[in-house]
C-alpha cells in the first residue's frame, strides 16, 4: 500500500491573522484543528518558543485513532531525522569539554573505521560526518535489517565512493551514526547513555528516550498511523534503534520546546551552559551547499540551501531559517528556528509524513513575521488508495521467464546485506534473507519479479518505492543465473555455489 499525491482536489488554507506578536491562541487552535480534520490524520502536537519561553504547547487529534486518546503537549512521538541535531549537539558538548575537536580524524577515535577509498578513510573528520560531505554512496536499507550499530559502521567500507570528500552534499545516515559511535567511544559508554546524561537531563527532557523498548515505561505515547486501502490505520512502532543519532529519538512537544530554547540561548538552559555559544555558532554555520531539490517546496522561493551540523538552513523572507524534518514509520516531525526573531516551532505528528507539518510550521513563523495570510496554502490531502490501484500497467502480456524458476534458486551474497537464499514454495520464488524477513516474488516480465516482504517492515518503504522492489535475475547465454539485482536500494547479489561467511566486524 502507499500514499500517493495525486491532483489536488481542494485547498486547505492555513489562515492566521497577521501580527508581529504572533497568532492568537484561539485562531491558532482553530486553524490546526481544521487542518487535522481536512487531512484526516490521527493528530499532531505543536510547540512554539518565543523570546525564551514556550508560548504554546498543545495537542490536536488522537494518540490512537481507534481508542480516541487525545494528544497533548507531553505526548511522545518518534522524531526521526530531527535526531541528527542531537548527534551534533552531543559532539558539541564534547568539544566544549575539550574531549575532542570538530577536526579530529574519525580513525583517531574509531581505529577500525574504513571506507572504500583509503584517502577518505584517513582524512575524514568528525565535522565531515555531521554535514553530509563524505562523498560516500548513500544506502539506508541496512537500517531495516537486524544489525547493530557497530556492524552498520563496519559495513560502510563496502559502500562506493561516488564523489570526492567535501565536494558535494550526500545525505548520509550511516555517517551520522558513525559520529554517534565516536561520541560513545570518547565517553566510554553507549550513545544512548551519553545523550541522556549530556543533553536530556540538563534540559529536563524527561519525556524523551532513544529506544522503542523504553516506551514501555511511559504513559501518553502516540501510536504510528499510515494509509492502507484508503483508510487510516494504526501500524506497529518501527524499531529504528540501530540508527542512533540518525533517527532513533522519541520525544514530546514540551521537551522539544526546551531543546529549542537551548539553541536560541547560545547552548544554555535555565542558567546552565550545556554546549556554549562557540559550539552553537558552529552548528548554525553553513558547511555544505545543499542541492535545490533538497529544499522541497521552497526551492523556487529561496536563493540557496545550506547544511550546518545537524541542521539545514536557508534565507526565508530575508532572515536566516534553521530547520530539519524527520520521519519514521507512521511518524513525522518538523523543527524550525528564526534566531533573529528568537522564535522556534516544533510540529510532531503520528501519521505518515505529509507536507502539512512543514507548511504549518512556516505559516506559524509567517504569523510572527507579519506576512499576509494568503502566503501559505497547500494542496489538500490526496486520494489515498492501495498501491495496486495506482500501478503503471505493463504494455501487453507479461513474457515468461527465460529459464525454469528452479534455475534461479540458490544462495546469493552481498557484502552489506549478507546472504539471501532463493527457494521455490508452491510454485513461487521466495527469498530468505539473513537480516530481513522472508519475501515473496510475483512474476512481472521475463526474469523480473516484484518483491514483497511477508511481514510489516515499514509502510514508509511502500509509500516511497510505490510498487515495491524489482528483483531481476541475470541469465547468461548458457542459461546460467550468475547474479540477481534488487532495485532500488539493494543492488547486486552474486550467486555462490554454497553459502559463504561474509567478513564479520571485529568483536
Amino acid at each position: 500500500m502507499q500514499l500517493r499525491a495525486l491532483s489536488a482536489a481542494f485547498v486547505v488554507l492555513l489562515v492566521l491573522p497577521v501580527s508581529c506578536g504572533g497568532p492568537s491562541r484561539h485562531d491558532l487552535d482553530q486553524t490546526i484543528e481544521q487542518a487535522v480534520e481536512d487531512w484526516g490524520i490521527s493528530g499532531l502536537a505543536v510547540g512554539i518558543v518565543k523570546d525564551g519561553s514556550a508560548v504554546h504547547l498543545r495537542g490536536y487529534g488522537y494518540c490512537d485513532i481507534e481508542e480516541k486518546i487525545p494528544i497533548d503537549g507531553d505526548t511522545i512521538f518518534g522524531i526521526g531525522s530531527t535526531s541528527k541535531a542531537f548527534g551534533a549537539a552531543l559532539i558539541g558538548v564534547l568539544v566544549h569539554e575539550d574531549k575532542l575537536d570538530w577536526e579530529d580524524k574519525v580513525i583517531d577515535h574509531l581505529p577500525d573505521f574504513q571506507l572504500a577509498d583509503p584517502y577518505v578513510t584517513r582524512e575524514l573528520t568528525v565535522r565531515d560526518l555531521l554535514c553530509h560531505r563524505s562523498g560516500v554512496q548513500t544506502n539506508d536499507a541496512i537500517f531495516f535489517g537486524s544489525v547493530g550499530r557497530d556492524e552498520i559502521v563496519y559495513k560502510a567500507r563496502f559502500l562506493e565512493q561516488v564523489a570526492g570528500v567535501r565536494t558535494r552534499f550526500d545525505y548520509h545516515n550511516i555517517m551520522i551514526l558513525t559520529a554517534g559511535q565516536v561520541a560513545a567511544r570518547v565517553l566510554g559508554t553507549t550513545w544512548d547513555e551519553a545523550v541522556q546524561e549530556k543533553i536530556f537531563e540538563p534540559l529536563g527532557m524527561d519525556r524523551s528516550c532513544t529506544s522503542i523498548s523504553d516506551l514501555d515505561s511511559y504513559t501518553n505515547v502516540s501510536a504510528p498511523h499510515t494509509w492502507k486501502g484508503g483508510n487510516l490505520v494504526r501500524v506497529p512502532w518501527l524499531n529504528v534503534d540501530n540508527t542512533g543519532p540518525a533517527g532513533c529519538i522519541n520525544s514530546s512537544a514540551s521537551d522539544m520546546a526546551r531543546w529549542i530554547q537551548a539553541h536560541l540561548n547560545d547552548g544554555s538552559f535555565d542558567r546552565h551552559e550545556i554546549w556554549g555559544a562557540d559550539v552553537q555558532r558552529e552548528m548554525f554555520s553553513p558547511h555544505t551547499i545543499m542541492p535545490r531539490p533538497m529544499l522541497g517546496r521552497l526551492a523556487d522561493s529561496t536563493h540557496f540551501g545550506l547544511y550546518g551540523l545537524g541542521w539545514m538552513m536557508h534565507e526565508y523572507r530575508g532572515k536566516k531559517l534553521v530547520y530539519h524534518g524527520g520521519a519514521t514509520d507512521g511518524m513525522g516531525a518538523f523543527v524550525a528556528m528564526v534566531p533573529e526573531e528568537n522564535l522556534g516551532v516544533v510540529v510532531l505528528s503520528n501519521t505518515i509524513q505529509t507536507p502539512l507539518l512543514s507548511s504549518l510550521g512556516y505559516r506559524i513563523i509567517d504569523a510572527y513575521l507579519g506576512v499576509p495570510d494568503s502566503e501559505w496554502s497547500l494542496p489538500g490531502p490526496a486520494k489515498r488508495t492501495e498501491g495496486a490501484s495506482g500501478e503503471v500497467q505493463e504494455a501487453g502480456a507479461a513474457r515468461a521467464p527465460s529459464v525454469p524458476l528452479v534455475r534461479m534458486t540458490g544462495v546469493y551474497s552481498h557484502p552489506i546485506f549478507e546472504a539471501v537464499e532463493v527457494g521455490l514454495e508452491n510454485g513461487k520464488l521466495v527469498m530468505n534473507f539473513d537480516i530481513y524477513p522472508t519475501a515473496t516474488l510475483e512474476h512481472r516480465d521475463l526474469d523480473t519479479f516484484k518483491m514483497g516482504f511477508d511481514s510489516h517492515i515499514s509502510s514508509m518503504w511502500d509509500s516511497v518505492f510505490g510498487r515495491g522492489f524489482d528483483v531481476t535475475f541475470h541469465v547468461d547465454a548458457n542459461a546460467h543465473v550468475s547474479e540477481l539485482s534488487i532495485s532500488p536500494v539493494f543492488g547486486d547479489f552474486t550467486r555462490v555455489e554454497c553459502e559463504i561467511l561474509n567478513p564479520a566486524p571485529p568483536t
